[in-house]
């Protein structure tokens, strides 16, 4: 008897940890800023030293969104080259150095480290992608000049990162 409780008690166990992002209610993102980044535009952020330093922070919430957990690491490296081509008439090779898919508290996320030579400037970018809620995702994008210094900032926005369920 105790065997066959233990039992039913690991599996209960285990589908919760399988339970779908938001089935705890409606996920809400939260995160810290590096100090100093000023919203000019919505979802928007820029370095307290704009323009002469062109460290950004771009957020973006997408509804409907089913295409970004379905990215391989080359096939983002190749979407945003694409989408640089087409839409600014810019040849880039992104060169994605991380591509890290992981969860937090429940929710899929998606962590990308890329380069690219952009205008002759190197630019290093780091994309953090949450699934918060049936296909709407949050994209927090930090980018910067390489070595431009705020990477040790952009990590710690990351790591601050968590989800709140709100019923």
């Amino acid at each position: 008897m105790k065997k066959k409780l233990c039992s039913i008690l690991l599996v209960c166990a285990m589908l919760l940890t399988l339970a779908a992002c938001g089935s705890k209610g409606t996920p809400v993102l939260h995160y810290d800023l590096p100090e100093g980044f000023t919203e000019q535009e919505d979802g928007m952020y820029y370095a307290p030293d704009f323009p002469n330093d062109t460290a950004n922070i771009n957020i973006m919430e997408s509804q409907e969104d089913q295409v970004t957990f379905s990215y391989t690491k080359d096939s983002f490296c190749e979407a945003v080259e694409y989408l640089y081509e087409q839409t600014y008439g810019y040849e880039v090779d992104v060169n994605c150095t991380e591509f890290t898919k992981s969860e937090l508290n429940g929710c899929k996320t998606l962590l990308i480290r890329a380069s690219y030579t952009l205008l002759g400037m190197e630019i290093e970018q780091v994309q953090f992608a949450v699934e918060v809620g049936k296909n709407k995702v949050t994209t927090i994008t930090y980018t910067q000049q390489a070595g431009g210094g705020w990477t040790d900032a952009f990590d710690a926005s990351i790591d601050s990162m968590s989800i709140e369920y709100v019923k």
